[in-house]
């Protein structure tokens, strides 16, 4: 496309330069017509030129767009990558806390719940009756 409107401005150039032995236009005679010939032949070019600034002016904007929002997903991407290795952080040291606990013979809450429940249905299998509410209920003191 640019190679054209390079090749419409030299032969523009070129027709416009042409003249005889004496140092006048070939094109004396009708010299308005071809003046106004090449009035539109530029505005012609001045029109394809000013489409294709336009268009590369859009390409660059869509460009920038298209950067500034990679590097907002980026930053999402970096801020959850963040969130993630807290959260396995966090789910590290309570593993830690837990096996603390067991290791020192402790039951941890959920531990004595379940245990509770399991003695709750052996009474109630062995036909001694239900155990009351209070039994099934997690310690309050924990």
């Amino acid at each position: 496309m640019v190679g054209e409107v390079l090749d419409r401005f030299e032969q523009l150039l070129e027709d416009s330069t042409k003249t005889d032995e004496k140092g006048f236009s070939q094109n004396s005679a009708p010299n308005r017509s071809y003046e106004q010939a090449m009035d539109s032949s530029y505005r012609n070019l001045e029109k394809l030129v000013q489409k294709y600034e336009a268009e590369i002016r859009k390409h660059v904007r869509v460009q920038q767009t298209m950067k500034i929002y990679a590097e907002s997903l980026q930053d999402k991407l970096e801020e959850c990558e963040k969130t993630f290795e807290q959260a396995v952080e966090q789910h590290r040291s309570r593993v830690k806390v837990d096996a603390a606990i067991q290791g020192t013979g402790e039951k941890t809450r959920c531990e004595r719940a379940q245990s509770r429940r399991a003695a709750a249905r052996r009474e109630e299998n062995e036909g001694k009756g239900a155990l009351p509410l209070e039994a099934l209920l997690p310690d309050a003191d924990a």
